[in-house]
């Protein structure tokens, strides 16, 4: 455990020791992009799930997957991201940190590829796809979850008793075999559509099924390739023998290990046809809901005003009656 206080920022370290390492402008500029990459994590699969609980046309078995996906990464910029930002000023080290990044990554990484498999059978098994119930993808949502549980646990396992090496070599066949399952299913996907394509080209039903197979291909690739980088640089990192905390290369993988998690609602509202209109609507309403807003403000005011000049000038002719009474009685 000795190498634990100066170990890769990727594992944040199952310890909690400071580092004597000076803060410099290169922390800055690596905090503000993470912080940058956490709001739009945050903002754009926060949005996505609100879309799906408020549309119905959004509620599709084929997309439980995906929200699930999208919120592990809500869990993952609301909660890891700022707390590496934390350790990272305060050049500390903490076990929550290697637990979260890790529970929350992998719950999206095993997400894709549960999504990619899930194509794969909708594609080359369409009648018993037809026949599975939401009852299924709440199973599979399930078992995302403990696989991920007991991943980050079993590493964390690793890190504590035996070694952060060993933790860091593990953890690197996790994205490697998840990119191994996500390529055999694009390329048999690939291979059976281009069988369909000559016989079922005409009918808008499988087009629809073929575009929103490709748009869930693309988002699982993403979510595989961003994943490279970051395992080239544990393998180097492990490789070398001694793991020093080189901060450069260390925020470009982080960076681009989170990217797609802030591409994938980019990619539904670009790729999804039912998911731009939906936020169309949601962002139409919400103007409308402004400009009724300010007309109901006005109106308000204006009738609050119109009552108030009502009010004075009925006191004003109260007044103006009892001064002619007093006159009156003062002449008799």
């Amino acid at each position: 455990m000795k190498n634990i206080s100066t170990t890769s920022g990727v594992n944040n370290s199952a310890s909690s020791n400071t580092l004597n390492v000076p803060f410099q402008i290169q922390d800055i500029a690596a905090c503000s992009l993470v912080v940058f990459k956490a709001v739009s994590i945050v903002a754009g699969n926060s949005l996505l799930i609100i879309l799906f609980g408020l549309k119905k046309k959004l509620r599709k078995k084929s997309l439980f997957l995906i929200v699930n996906m999208a919120i592990a990464d809500v869990l993952l910029g609301a909660v890891t991201l700022p707390l590496k930002i934390y350790l990272r000023i305060s050049r500390t080290s903490n076990i929550f940190a290697f637990v979260s990044y890790y529970l929350f990554s992998l719950a999206s990484l095993i997400s894709a590829v549960f999504v990619s498999c899930e194509r794969f059978y909708a594609i080359c098994r369409p009648l018993k796809h037809r026949t599975l119930s939401s009852t299924t993808y709440r199973t599979a949502i399930v078992v995302v979850w403990v696989l991920a549980v007991l991943s980050s646990t079993a590493l964390t396992l690793l890190a504590k008793l035996i070694s952060l090496k060993t933790a860091q070599t593990a953890a690197c066949s996790f994205p490697v075999i998840s990119l191994f399952v996500v390529c055999a299913c694009n390329i048999n996907i690939f291979r059976k559509g281009q069988r369909w394509d000559t016989s079922y080209e005409q009918h808008n039903r499988f087009s629809q099924k073929q575009r929103l197979t490709k748009t869930l291909q693309i988002v699982s690739t993403v979510a595989i390739l961003t994943w490279i980088p970051l395992v080239v640089f544990r393998l180097v990192t492990v490789l070398k023998g001694t793991i020093q905390r080189e901060f450069l290369f260390y925020d470009i993988v982080l960076i681009l290990n989170v990217s797609s998690s802030a591409l994938n609602p980019f990619i539904y509202a670009f790729r999804i046809p039912e998911f731009r209109k939906s936020l169309r609507l949601c962002c139409l309403k919400s103007r409308a809901g402004m400009k009724r807003g300010g007309r109901e403000g006005k109106d308000i005011m204006a009738t609050s005003v119109t009552r108030v000049q009502k009010t004075l000038s009925t006191i004003d002719c109260y007044s103006q009656g009892g001064y002619t009474l007093n006159v009156m009685d003062t002449k008799l």
